[in-house]
């Protein structure tokens, strides 16, 4: 069997390696397709598993953007996305978020008498299936001749894999939405299209996939997390002395590890400044066990712009580092900072279920200037 399966970047599949390994081991051909450039290590992963099994094989889905009507469909997207978060269900952060990229008129149709939420929600889905299907788009199908297409960027408003879904409802070829990670069915886009099949976690998720996204429980199916698969089994690749001694810490003394997350809209003060103000509380604490604690800051791979002009390492045993987990060796590094912490300390992140599978305590702080990305959201209540 043939496995077309589209991310919106290669970093993605660091989401759903292990399912590729295991599917190119029992002897189909996975062709990953990506969507945008990245810098996050993606291009190496896809690199190594083409390296590992010769039925691996990749390139990118082919631009719309000289298509007269994409930039209309992205628009109808994103405009969907905005007349969702209006339900009452959903937090303000999603409308805010969706607000400024939706068209002034679609804005007026839901606050008009004549229309509303429901109305204008009905007329963007039709207008949607009454949008061409891509030529470009069922040209590249015909090209690779999938047996069945997987989808994990489809909770992206900009994504074009909505198009190559529709692509291969014209071609008949089967399509399953996998599910990319743990808030992307309550914070993210609608999935206004059904596919065959939508891939998900857990019964929460299916849940959500019923009830936020109107899908047919029948067309939903439980994997489990196979992103955290190879967390269960891992063990540390070096004694906690010689991990201290790599990353710069004081081997005598316990540390915890402080994982940034990916909050958008950015929170006035961004969460840099927050780790900072923290650090000045912990090193002035009476506690003298506190006042030495070492502390490892992770930055969030995609968000290292916060940190300009932030520094850390003006404090005793505070160390700043972490890459992205998606070679081996980063790999290595994120699991034993997981492994040899006391405590691993954030405000809403994936890296807190990691910690929780690895054993350790998960810490939050929860102040007003951050309640619209923790309290506030659906996916936060879950922890």
């Amino acid at each position: 069997m043939k496995v077309l399966f589209a991310a919106l970047h290669y970093a993605h599949f660091r989401n759903f390696d292990s399912a590729v390994r295991d599917l190119a081991a029992r002897g189909h051909h996975v062709h990953l397709a990506d969507e945008e450039p990245e810098s996050l290590g993606g291009q190496e992963l896809v690199d190594e598993l083409a390296a590992e099994h010769s039925s691996i094989t990749s390139d990118r889905i082919p631009s719309l953007d000289h298509e007269r009507w994409s930039d209309a469909a992205r628009r109808m997207r994103e405009s969907l996305t905005y007349v969702r978060a209006l339900e009452p269900r959903y937090p303000d952060k999603l409308r805010v978020r969706a607000e400024e990229r939706t068209a002034r008129i679609v804005r007026w149709a839901t606050r008009s008498p004549g229309m509303g939420r429901v109305a204008t929600r009905a007329a963007l889905t039709q207008f949607e299936r009454l949008l061409p299907t891509s030529a470009d788009m069922v040209a590249y199908l015909r090209r690779h001749s999938p047996d069945v297409v997987v989808l994990s960027a489809l909770t992206y408003s900009r994504s074009r894999q909505h198009d190559l879904l529709k692509a291969a409802r014209a071609l008949n070829l089967p399509i399953a939405a996998a599910i990319l990670s743990w808030d992307h069915l309550s914070s993210k886009a609608l999935l206004h299209m059904a596919p065959d099949m939508v891939l998900v976690w857990n019964d929460r998720q299916r849940q959500e996939a019923v009830d936020m996204h109107g899908l047919p429980s029948e067309r939903v199916a439980l994997t489990g997390a196979q992103c955290y698969d190879h967390w269960f089994t891992r063990t540390p690749t070096r004694s906690r002395k010689e991990f201290c001694r790599a990353v710069g810490l004081r081997p005598d003394r316990p540390f915890v590890l402080w994982v940034h997350s990916a909050l958008t809209p950015t929170p006035d003060p961004p969460e840099p400044q927050l780790v900072v103000r923290w650090l000045e509380a912990l090193r002035a604490h009476p506690d003298g066990s506190l006042r030495e604690l070492g502390v490892l800051v992770r930055p969030h791979p995609e968000r290292l712009k916060e940190w300009k002009g932030i520094q850390v390492d003006r404090f005793a045993n505070v160390v700043f580092r972490g890459r992205n987990p998606i070679d081996r060796s980063a790999r290595d590094d994120y699991f034993d900072s997981l492994y040899y912490s006391s405590a691993v300390i954030g405000l809403v992140t994936s890296a807190f279920l990691e910690a929780a599978i690895v054993g350790r305590q998960v810490l939050t702080v929860t102040l007003p200037e951050y309640r619209l990305h923790q309290e506030e959201m659906i996916h936060f209540q879950y922890l």
